[in-house]
């Protein structure tokens, strides 16, 4: 099994045109909940071109963000930081398995969460603390992706936290499946 590690801090190089220091702290947040760094996540991969269909990834993170990501607790309800936090992982995958290139957020009601700016592909991102949740959401989300009025395949991404252990689903789709 394959095996992918990052510094979510990265992320900020990876996507320099948006603004994810409230994600990368968040993703701290949630993980350092549930674990020290880094956190391991298995990912199941469906249909995603050139990807063995699970791997693991290891997340780590810095003393630094993981004292922004107390505060932000403090600050902001669990499943908005489960949300960001999703996002975070989701530009790792992004960036290291997808190969996307730069995204562009999509307006409310277009179905997803971002589009690519070089290929014909749009994400959506979920999370969830209950990993019983999982593959419903995940359907669920394929369901939305796929109805994107841009008529383009769609990639979608939910990630499960648990003390049990963290999970990915990370999958492709085309229009018309």
């Amino acid at each position: 099994m394959e095996l992918l590690r990052c510094r979510i801090e990265e992320i900020a190089d990876w996507h320099p045109h948006l603004f994810l220091e409230p994600h990368i702290v968040a993703c701290g947040a949630i993980l350092e909940a549930y674990s020290k760094s880094p956190a391991k996540f298995d990912v199941d991969c469906e249909k995603v071109q050139d990807q063995e269909a699970k791997f693991q990834m290891l997340v780590s993170w810095t003393p630094e963000t993981a004292d922004k990501g107390r505060r932000f607790r403090a600050t902001v309800q669990p499943h908005v930081l489960v949300e960001m936090a999703s996002v975070a992982l989701a530009m790792v995958l992004v960036h290291e398995v997808l190969a996307l290139g730069p995204l562009d957020v999509t307006v409310l009601g277009e179905k997803a969460d971002y589009r690519s700016l070089q290929s014909e592909y749009v994400v959506e991102v979920s999370g969830t603390e209950n990993l019983a949740e999982l593959s419903r959401r995940h359907k669920d989300k394929v369901k939305q992706a796929l109805a994107n009025p841009f008529d383009w395949g769609a990639h979608v991404v939910v990630c499960g936290f648990s003390k049990s252990g963290h999970r990915i689903r990370l999958s492709q789709h085309e229009i018309g499946e």
